[in-house]
């Protein structure tokens, strides 16, 4: 899908948002010897202007769910295309399909994300993998949390970052944790490849420090 040039209008006709060159693509795959589904969703625009001021531009989204199991992925897709709610799902068709999902394993994938504001950047990429064996999870969820393995990379321009204070003092925080570098040019996170149970002493720590710098 591809539109040229778009705006959002609001009750007077006025414009509240313009955007151009948006593209939206989607992409499956599907390999019969190991019965498992990849799909991926493309989404960019060019670029967005607002009539008062201010433009994103260069925006580029690429997500990607990969080794879902088949059957239960497409089980589930049937089951929320008839009761978009979920809760009206009949969990006794529902339990087994989440818990084949991931019994199976599978991928979840930002395989880029990058955009520019005034010139200024921003760009990441990281990767959840569920592993194979992963079970129980419809009676108890919070096992997943510790299961879960990845890695996760970013990067922000200085020149974002002190646009906003609030987002500049957080950096500051993780510089100090050294899960961040400072560059001449912005800001780099350090390449991170753990399970995420790592992170969470981590993200306490980032917690305490904002506590402690906002007293």
């Amino acid at each position: 899908m591809a539109l040229k040039n778009f705006r959002i209008l609001d009750d007077t006709h006025s414009s509240l948002l313009n955007i151009d060159d948006l593209g939206y693509t989607f992409k499956s795959s599907f390999d019969t010897e190991a019965d498992r589904i990849d799909t991926q969703h493309i989404f960019s625009i060019n670029k967005m202007t607002y009539p008062q001021g201010g433009e994103l531009s260069d925006l580029n989204v690429d997500f990607a769910l990969t080794a879902l199991d088949r059957k239960a992925f497409e089980g589930l897709v049937d089951i929320y295309q008839s009761n978009p709610t979920i809760a009206q799902a009949d969990i006794n068709t529902l339990a087994p399909l989440i818990e084949t999902l991931f019994s199976r394993g599978f991928n979840i994938a930002m395989n880029d994300m990058h955009f520019k504001v005034a010139e200024e950047e921003f760009k990441s990429h990281w990767l959840l993998a569920v592993p194979e064996g992963t079970v129980n999870v419809s009676r108890d969820p919070s096992i997943v949390l510790p299961a879960l393995t990845g890695n996760m990379d970013a990067y922000m321009s200085q020149g974002m970052a002190n646009e906003n204070p609030m987002l500049a003092q957080g950096i500051d925080e993780l510089v100090v944790m050294e899960m961040v570098t400072e560059q001449d040019a912005g800001y780099q996170m350090r390449p991170i490849s753990k399970t995420v149970s790592w992170y969470l002493p981590m993200v306490r720590k980032f917690l305490l420090l904002r506590c402690f710098y906002r007293y």
